[in-house]
């Protein structure tokens, strides 16, 4: 194996290490009452609302999952909606993490002036800092419809900030949440990059050994 071909190996295993993707979060936090249930809004009541930490694993569930449009009152619960001013959200990741954004999945956003607040923390929540203070309309985000069906993606830029958890802040009309995501660069690689990195250094060290016996 040559030195070039060695060389690549290890960049290509670094670079799956390194790459900004899709991180691990959990919902770890809710704050005021937020609605609960299905795609069209006069369906979520059948749920109640949200507004403790007993409902905390099922809104983690529903903004993992992949989004399907449901009629009110049937079996799939898929957001959560009506945020009142100052209800927020808190995003938790395994470890620092540096956040380039936060994507979320969303519909029937009725003014343009709801203003979004991001926070990230470096000490699990204890202290926060501002990651972005914007409106929905600065951020492209309008009001899609009343079909239920119609949703829209929203990617809110963080600036590769560095912490590890992030509190999303809505203040001003309802905003509904679908699936959400977070990208950027965990501190842990995750598993599959790392055994590639390993087995490169491995090629690397096996290469060197051999020349050395010869």
């Amino acid at each position: 194996m040559n030195k070039k071909l060695m060389a690549a190996a290890v960049l290509a295993a670094l670079a799956n290490v390194a790459c900004a993707a899709s991180v691990d979060y959990a919902v770890t936090g809710l704050s005021g009452t937020w609605a609960y249930g299905y795609t069209e809004w006069n369906g979520y009541d059948t749920l109640g609302n949200l507004d403790n930490a007993s409902q905390v694993g099922n809104v983690n569930a529903m903004l993992h999952a992949t989004y399907a449009y449901s009629a009110p009152n049937s079996a799939t619960v898929n957001g959560i909606y009506n945020f009142p001013n100052g209800a927020s959200i808190v995003f938790s990741t395994a470890g620092m993490t540096t956040f380039d954004s936060l994507t979320v999945l969303s519909s029937r956003s009725y003014s343009s002036g709801t203003s979004i607040q991001v926070d990230y923390s470096k000490d699990g929540g204890l202290t926060w800092l501002q990651a972005l203070n914007t409106s929905t309309g600065a951020l492209g985000w309008n009001d899609v419809g009343t079909g239920g069906s119609a949703t829209e993606t929203i990617t809110m830029a963080l600036g590769g900030v560095q912490g590890d958890e992030l509190r999303f802040t809505a203040n001003g009309s309802q905003i509904d949440l679908h699936t959400v995501s977070i990208n950027g660069v965990s501190a842990v690689p995750e598993p599959s990059a790392m055994a590639m990195l390993v087995a490169s250094l491995g090629l690397v060290g096996f290469a060197a050994k051999r020349r050395r016996q010869q």
